[in-house]
């Protein structure tokens, strides 16, 4: 099985699946919000780590087809990461920068998740292309992965998986032009 995100021990050739940068900050605050922020005018996310620490979704994003060839840049200035807090409401008293980060994630071009056999490497599952948010999906992935992985096997102790929920997560539908999936 092939669940690695972005990076991993096969290529990733599956048209309309990409490699992304996901760049955030982590700062000090005296007070940090209770709960977390989402906000999609600002462009951003901030969660809160502790009591006086959040975590602060960056803006450039790069992507490429691998994540070898993929710039883990783009870090944001002090003054962007204020103006952020300011736009979300969030008191900026004590701020002080304490690190920031550029990792990666495995992307798709429709927004939905790659779970099913690879057509090239039969023997293969793949699971990928989350879009950052894999790990809110982990156990309803591993549930349609599982009656994938049983379907193939022949061990038929429930009912199979739906044609249309297997073609909507399909890693052959970026070459399909018909169906749900066009």
């Amino acid at each position: 099985m092939d669940a690695c995100g972005a990076g991993g021990p096969l290529p990733r050739t599956l048209e309309g699946v990409y490699a992304r940068t996901v760049p955030f900050s982590r700062v000090y605050l005296e007070s940090a919000p209770e709960k977390p922020v989402i906000s999609y005018h600002a462009n951003t996310y901030i969660l809160p780590l502790s009591k006086t620490i959040v975590q602060i979704g960056g803006s450039e994003r790069h992507s490429a087809p691998t994540l070898d060839s993929l710039p883990l840049n783009g870090k944001d200035s002090e003054t962007l990461l204020l103006q952020k807090l300011a736009s979300t409401g969030i008191h900026a008293d004590g701020f002080q920068l304490l690190q920031q980060f550029v990792a990666w994630d495995s992307w798709t071009s429709d927004g939905r998740p790659v779970i099913g056999f690879s057509q090239t490497q039969p023997r293969v599952m793949t699971v990928a292309g989350f879009n950052g948010v894999g790990f809110k999906l982990a156990s309803g992935v591993a549930a349609i992965a599982v009656r994938q992985l049983l379907d193939a096997l022949h061990y038929i102790s429930g009912p199979a998986i739906s044609a249309d929920l297997a073609t909507l997560f399909s890693p052959g539908r970026f070459t399909r032009k018909e169906g749900i999936c066009v």
